[in-house]
């Protein structure tokens, strides 16, 4: 969802909205900065999150839920509630 206080998608937040019956959610937008792709999957014990963010873009990552444990492209994370990315391709693991 773009945000409000920087039109035109130069900021987007990505606030995936996790129910019990669907396992996984893929989604694009065509942005004027380029195509913004975002899946995540529902696991046994983790959450996996793909997001793609355009060149000249950024995006605040809101994580489903409080996670015991977060990894961006394989490596820990500080952040545990909300994620802050520049422009490129991200996987965000998180474990309850």
């Amino acid at each position: 969802m773009p945000d409000e206080s920087k039109p035109g998608y130069k900021h987007i937040w990505i606030k995936p909205q996790v129910v019990n019956d669907i396992s996984w959610v893929q989604a694009s937008k065509d942005t004027p900065y380029g195509l913004l792709k975002v899946r995540w999957e529902k696991k046994e014990a983790s959450f996996v999150l793909d997001v793609q963010i355009p060149v000249g873009a950024s995006a605040s990552v809101a994580l489903p839920f409080p996670a015991e444990s977060v990894c961006v492209n394989g490596q820990p994370s500080q952040g545990k509630e909300v994620l802050e990315l520049e422009s490129g391709s991200y996987q965000i693991e998180c474990s309850r």
